[in-house]
């Protein structure tokens, strides 16, 4: 039921932004999700194996019986013996994809699995017919006005149903990435923004493989990207994903190989006047981001190749203060290691009741509490609450006060949350969320002195005793967690 809720309010969203072909198109992957999510209740008769239909299963029901679905194109591939499309069949084709988006907001809450399967293939095949009718009109209608609208159409279509491994739109939206490439009139940065694109939709349909699998097509398609247009050197960016999985994947080679890569592709830059600033600032984020993996060598390897270049006295500015912070940071951990152990005595208090009293940590009563310091609501934050709301809602949902989860909120940045938007964000979290460390509460001034927090976001994880356990628990936060509930004798994760 929470997937139908969350694709009726989508769709409601989609509908008031429509007011031309272009904005009338539906954002489909949101039903095709919505149909196939854990939410919609199956029903008694129904077997979870066989009902599901495979991709393979639909794309031959696409193709030998077109009649199941409701827009019908001619199967020839001689232009000639087509019938002639118009816009308005563009139209009522399109038309027909918003009838079933409007069945599916009328749908009950509570539905049974065979109709949801049936709503799944008739969708897949309606949006796949109709991006043919799409094709077609601009097959036989290039010069027309609205002809490159409707080829956006098609595209969009297409790059839904690819999004999904449907394979016969998977080939089409190849075609339409090599089409553009070669197509003059399209400028180059428009190009290779397509390109990039392709490379990110590719990588996420091996996801289902493996995040192996997608690193893997994640440098191939870098690879391209820099054969291709060598002086965007901004591709390297797209090779931190599969950095940060073969990191955490502990695949020593293919992270050396990566940090080759990457390491070759600045050096050679760097020669090239036109992208020796470009390069100066990719390398001080490439050497931001070894930091984070505790390659030590190799991030001041690249920093101080920064400042032996000296491409402008601003990047050798952020170079030399990268260092000082790695100096001090470093300092910091080497601090927070040798307080491991020891109680962390903090007052907190339930920001989303006002007479809440404030009470020390030990007055929770679970067996674990990880202390979340963030400060802005980006993405590596709202990454990281993710995962800590998914791993408290997996420990508590076998021993219901295993883990709580206290945010302090850290206002140091240049930008930081405001105390309302951090109210708000509380109040849309479940229980567990709910708690709240003020570092400039008087009572825990002492500790915030001693250890100030330099890099967010992160997660300390306390023991039943309120005693650090790990401190930058981001990295390791299943592992750490089972072992302080271990040794509380709770049920493993």
């Amino acid at each position: 039921m929470q997937h139908l809720i969350q694709f009726r309010l989508a769709a409601r969203i989609q509908h008031s932004m429509r007011s031309s072909l272009s904005g009338k198109a539906f954002c489909i992957c949101g039903l095709v999700l919505a149909l196939s999510g854990p939410g919609c209740k199956r029903s008694e008769n129904s077997n979870p194996v066989t009902s599901q239909p495979t991709s393979q299963a639909l794309e031959a029901a696409v193709e030998n019986s077109p009649s199941a679905f409701p827009i019908q194109v001619a199967p020839s591939a001689d232009l000639g013996n087509q019938p002639s499309i118009t816009y308005d069949q563009v139209l009522a084709a399109q038309q027909t994809i918003l009838d079933l988006e409007s069945r599916v907001q009328n749908l009950p809450d509570e539905i049974d699995q065979e109709t949801i399967d049936h709503l799944k293939e008739q969708f897949l095949g309606t949006v796949w017919e109709a991006s043919k009718v799409a094709r077609q009109f601009v097959d036989q209608s290039p010069s027309h006005a609205l002809a490159r609208e409707v080829s956006q159409l098609e595209k969009q279509w297409v790059t839904q149903l690819a999004s999904q491994n449907f394979q016969p739109a998977v080939q089409r939206l190849s075609d339409i990435v090599l089409g553009s490439l070669n197509d003059p009139s399209v400028s180059l940065e428009e190009k290779y923004q397509i390109l990039v694109r392709a490379v990110q939709q590719a990588a996420l349909r091996e996801r289902p493989n493996g995040m192996l699998a997608m690193a893997h097509a994640l440098e191939t398609g870098t690879d391209q990207l820099l054969n291709k247009f060598p002086s965007k050197i901004i591709s390297i960016d797209l090779l931190r994903t599969p950095l940060q999985i073969y990191h955490s994947l502990r695949q020593t080679n293919d992270f050396q190989r990566v940090m080759s890569r990457i390491t070759e592709v600045l050096d050679n830059s760097s020669a090239s006047p036109d992208l020796a600033a470009e390069s100066a600032s990719l390398r001080l984020d490439f050497a931001a981001s070894l930091f984070s993996f505790r390659q030590l060598e190799a991030a001041r390897s690249h920093i101080q190749k920064v400042i032996q270049l000296k491409p402008t006295p601003e990047l050798v500015h952020d170079a030399a203060t990268a260092l000082s912070t790695m100096d001090e940071v470093l300092h910091l951990e080497l601090m927070q290691d040798q307080f491991i152990g020891n109680k962390v005595d903090l007052i907190w208090t339930s920001p989303l009741q006002s007479d809440s009293q404030a009470l020390p940590l030990t007055r929770l009563p679970h067996k674990a509490v990880a202390l979340v310091f963030w400060s802005l609501m980006n993405q590596p934050t709202r990454s990281l609450l993710q995962d800590l709301l998914a791993l408290a809602e997996k420990s508590n949902s076998n021993s219901p006060d295993s883990l709580a989860i206290v945010h302090v909120h850290v206002p140091h940045d240049s930008q930081p949350i405001s105390a309302d938007e951090f109210l708000e964000y509380l109040k849309s979290q479940p229980d567990c969320a709910t708690y709240a460390i003020d570092p400039n509460q008087a009572e825990n001034l002492p500790f915030f002195k001693l250890f100030p927090p330099k890099i967010l976001p992160d997660v300390w994880l306390l023991d039943g005793q309120r005693r650090l356990h790990t401190p930058r628990a981001h990295h390791q936060l299943g592992s750490a967690l089972f072992q302080i509930l271990r040794d509380s004798n709770t049920p493993s994760l």
